[in-house]
């Protein structure tokens, strides 16, 4: 399936986000999506990005950090959103972007 021409990228999980207040464990969470990242992309020898989905939640912008901090590898990032769009892309954009193709070369 990896060398098929209609693969455009891997996603892993969908709305993983705990939805608690314990840190620890959202952590322990990301760094297991890493993880799974890290497979994926030493199989498929980076040709594909790799991305995650999460929830348009009022948490949206600390899952991002989340992400960010400890699943590195995460390249995409698709938001499910339940309600309005308005002000969505700021929320997004304002907790920062996904690490480049280059950057995770050089990881």
């Amino acid at each position: 399936i990896k060398d098929h021409p209609a693969l455009l990228a891997w996603f892993v999980g969908n709305e993983l986000a705990l939805g608690s207040d314990n840190a620890r464990a959202e952590a322990h969470a990301w760094m297991h999506v890493n993880d799974i990242c890290r497979a994926i992309a030493e199989e498929d020898r980076f040709r594909h990005p790799i991305g995650t989905v999460v929830a348009a939640s009022s948490s949206l912008e600390q899952t991002i950090a989340a992400i960010r901090r400890d699943a590195p590898l995460v390249q995409l990032l698709g938001v499910n959103a339940y309600a309005s769009l308005d002000g969505l892309l700021t929320r997004i954009t304002s907790a920062g972007t996904p690490r480049s193709s280059r950057d995770l070369a050089e990881m």
